[in-house]
């Protein structure tokens, strides 16, 4: 299901993320995000931690690289 809506930048920069889209996304009060612009776009993504699969992953391949 994909949520939209529109929000206005304030005098502080500040944007507001429409309700719709922090359910869904389920996003919280202090959430990260890192913001990508590119011409007139703007994304938003969250920052998020690595599972920890992935963690073993990248470690893994660390200490390949290391042994190497």
């Amino acid at each position: 299901m994909q949520a939209t809506g529109t929000t206005r930048m304030s005098a502080r920069g500040q944007i507001v993320v429409p309700l719709a889209i922090r359910t869904s996304l389920g996003l919280k009060p202090g959430t990260d995000f890192i913001v990508v612009a590119e011409g007139d776009v703007v994304v938003l993504k969250r920052i998020t931690a690595p599972s920890i699969r992935e963690f073993d992953s990248v470690i893994a391949t660390m200490r390949e690289q290391a042994r190497r």
